[in-house]
């Protein structure tokens, strides 16, 4: 594991009873016992915030959260889009992340929520990737999560030609599984991975069938943006996007990254 990202952070001598200093870099981090297991609205920060996520056991701090739309020929066709000449890149903030175990509270902005499961980077490295290869060296680690959507939204907007941040980085809208950077012989290129609500599959890919791959993804942001380590990258969904409903249980799997699940809360909303 790269050592910028190695120091650990003893969760358990935490003080939740206080805010920390205006120069702290960290989350206020609160007990999940709110509203069903979710943090309220508004929780108290320092000046410059950052989530919380976990690489190979240890705790550390994530950046910007970048996302990948079209990656998939079979999405493209179930979406009836166009298949892109490049990356289609589009951000979320660090308050959409969600850790596995949470439950999630239904939007209150819209009425289809869509779950579109992906496998995830976080990046290790500062810098620019000069070339496709080079980007490889930019990977801290890979774990899998969920791009939430607010599919009547996205229509919605999109109809009026008019921006779709609101119907993708909401709150909540990024849950992440824990990172590892041991891939062992597959590699960034043969990650398979399932999503299963309610103990139906529902989605299930591949990295190898992306449109661009994780080297080309990273290159692509790069060229607009300086890399830097704890930025996370959702890299795009597979065929099989559709609904969720309140108190249904979303788990994505992979047998070289591992199982995460989270429920979607009844009676809460964001």
């Amino acid at each position: 594991m790269p050592p910028h990202l190695s120091e650990k952070v003893d969760f358990g001598a935490w003080d939740y009873s206080t805010p920390p200093s205006m120069s702290c870099s960290m989350f206020w981090l609160l007990p999940p016992y709110w509203c069903g297991g979710f943090v309220p609205k508004r929780f108290k920060k320092c000046g410059r915030c950052m989530m919380l996520v976990r690489l190979d056991g240890h705790s550390v701090e994530a950046r910007r959260v970048f996302c990948i739309g079209q990656n998939y020929a079979a999405h493209i066709t179930e979406m009836k889009s166009e298949t892109p000449d490049s990356p289609v890149i589009f951000s979320k903030p660090s308050t959409s992340l969600v850790l596995p175990g949470t439950k999630i509270p239904f939007p209150g902005h819209g009425n289809e929520l869509h779950y579109e499961a992906e496998v995830v980077v976080m990046v290790g490295t500062e810098g620019r990737p000069e070339h496709r290869d080079d980007a490889r060296r930019f990977v801290g680690g890979v774990s899998l999560g969920l791009d939430l959507t607010m599919r009547d939204l996205q229509k919605e907007l999109r109809a009026r030609g008019l921006p779709w941040e609101t119907a993708k980085a909401f709150d909540y809208s990024a849950p992440v599984g824990e990172f590892t950077s041991d891939l062992g012989e597959s590699g960034l290129a043969n990650i398979s991975f399932t999503l299963r609500v309610n103990g139906e599959v529902r989605q299930k890919g591949n990295t190898g069938r992306m449109i661009f791959d994780i080297p080309t993804i990273l290159l692509a942001i790069g060229r607009v943006w300086t890399l830097l380590p704890g930025d996370i990258v959702f890299t795009g969904t597979p065929e099989g996007v559709g609904a969720l409903s309140r108190g249904d249980r979303a788990v994505v799997e992979s047998p070289v990254i591992g199982k995460f699940e989270w429920e979607i809360a009844v009676g809460c909303e964001a």
